[in-house]
């Protein structure tokens, strides 16, 4: 029988998640979708199967985008919308964009019941300890969100692409 950490364990050679930048310059939007998608493509042939994000702007719904075409091509791929409190659910659902993302995806789960403002860096921690790769957009800032997941990865020894 496999104990719980060992199922974590076998997850994370299949789970990949991401971090990135919010505010991607629209001049640069075309290049970093092609480049997600080259990423997404080579966690798709290395075996990873499941992939999460936690939805928030820019990077992290772009990736759900390009997971959710990606889909449409591989029955066997799996998108995990991993919110950091339960209403943002209704907040995704709401927006004409991320409407058919959240619809999109296999399974929803929680890292919080409320907004807090460390709610997603909980939920980042939480997608980290379950993954076996993240893809990040990063434009080299030394502040922020991503280079505070790249910090996690590192502690976590998650493998950053």
């Amino acid at each position: 029988m496999q104990g719980a950490s060992e199922k974590i364990e076998s997850q994370k050679e299949v789970t990949c998640c991401v971090a990135g930048h919010r505010n991607i310059p629209a001049e640069q939007m075309a290049h970093v979708k092609q480049e997600l998608y080259r990423e997404v493509e080579a966690a798709i042939a290395d075996g990873y199967q499941l992939f999460l994000t936690d939805f928030m702007e820019g990077t992290d719904q772009l990736f759900a985008e390009v997971v959710a075409e990606l889909m449409q091509e591989t029955s066997d791929l799996r998108l995990e919308a991993v919110l950091p409190y339960r209403s943002r659910r209704d907040e995704l659902l709401a927006d004409e964009k991320t409407m058919p993302l959240i619809l999109a995806c296999t399974d929803t789960s929680y890292t919080g019941d409320k907004y807090t403002p460390g709610s997603y860096t909980t939920g980042r921690r939480a997608q980290l300890k379950r993954s076996g790769r993240i893809i990040v957009v990063f434009d080299g800032r030394d502040n922020g969100g991503t280079v505070k997941a790249i910090r996690l990865a590192h502690m976590q020894n998650v493998p950053i692409r």
